[in-house]
């Protein structure tokens, strides 16, 4: 099955800010336009679930992979 890698990367990257950096899902947004990054992108829809995901804890779904 291939996955997305805009999306698995973007959700790494939500999981990582709310698991070290107490990012909530309140601060979602702002955290990204503050990284120029649009919410209408997967990359963003995908970091808020993992933010989502982390803060209700469940366990992380995708492992990024550069390959």
């Amino acid at each position: 099955m291939k996955i997305n890698k805009e999306w698995e990367w973007g959700y790494w990257q939500g999981y990582d800010a709310a698991q070290y950096q107490g990012l909530n899902v309140d601060e979602v947004f702002k955290h990204l336009r503050e990284r120029g990054i649009s919410m209408r992108t997967t990359f963003a829809v995908a970091f808020k679930q993992a933010v989502k995901d982390c803060r209700d804890g469940k366990p992380r779904q995708y492992t990024y992979y550069d390959n």
